[in-house]
């Protein structure tokens, strides 16, 4: 009989003392953790832009009703469109001058051309299937970085004996937050530059264009293209600041771009 006491009081030890050292770890464990909320320092704070898009099925800026006018030069009518409420008199307006250039049409058989030069050689004129003689058309370029898209448009003047001549350009940027288009002075402003680097940096980069290409350092008039400077801006791919601009030739004119920032 005492000795099946001594077994229980045995038992009964081990058993507070397991109870005493399993209890402890989990209280030390306790007392050391921090039982602050874990917070990922590396992760991207959502953002909770409305998307004002009228229809959620298409970008911010897309392209609608594209027709074939010359394959052979790769020349296409296209209407641009940029997706917001807000926007819809400047898609009224890009509609209404396209459809201007586009009628602006000569065909081949309206115009008599010389079949010979001066000298008596045969001419060779860039025909087309079309049978158009000239034509004025319109190309787009559109460029996203972060909550701004930028629609740049390029109006040009065709004939079978000149090819493409750069008529004009001009842009659109444009806050997606907002769906409101920034103003020229508002990006030099918010990019830091003025008049005066637009016309340094152009001129930089139509000197750069003259050492390193002899062809056109003989026909590339850089004071004219100065004096009389057509040139739009835009916030491309990358963020920067950028202007294209019309470089008058004593060939073709032709368009050129650089950064600004």
């Amino acid at each position: 009989m005492e000795s099946r006491k001594n077994i229980v009081g045995a038992v009964l030890l081990v058993a507070l003392l397991l109870t005493f050292v399993i209890g402890g770890f989990f209280l030390t464990k306790y007392l050391t953790t921090d039982n602050k909320p874990v917070v990922n320092n590396n992760s991207i704070p959502a953002t909770n832009t409305v998307d004002l898009r009228i229809d959620k099925t298409k970008d911010y800026i897309y392209y609608d009703n594209e027709k074939e006018i010359i394959e052979e030069e790769e020349i296409v009518r296209e209407d641009a469109f940029l997706n917001f409420s807000s926007l819809s008199n400047i898609n009224e307006e890009l509609k209404r001058e396209a459809d201007a250039l586009y009628n602006e049409v000569v065909y081949r058989k309206d115009v008599e051309l010389p079949l010979t030069n001066e000298l008596g050689e045969p001419i060779t004129y860039n025909e087309n299937e079309a049978g158009i003689y000239s034509i004025k058309y319109r190309n787009y370029e559109n460029y996203k970085y972060n909550d701004y898209i930028s629609l740049v448009v390029l109006d040009y003047s065709y004939d079978i004996i000149k090819a493409s001549i750069p008529l004009s350009l001009k842009s659109y940027v444009v806050d997606i937050k907002t769906g409101q288009v920034i103003s020229k002075e508002e990006l030099f402003s918010q990019f830091g530059i003025d008049e005066n680097v637009v016309r340094e940096k152009i001129k930089t980069r139509l000197e750069g264009t003259q050492v390193l290409d002899e062809a056109a350092a003989a026909v590339i008039d850089i004071d004219g293209t100065l004096a009389d400077l057509n040139y739009t801006v835009y916030i491309n791919k990358n963020g920067k600041l950028e202007a294209a601009f019309i470089v008058k030739s004593q060939e073709n004119n032709y368009n050129d771009t650089v950064v600004l920032n």
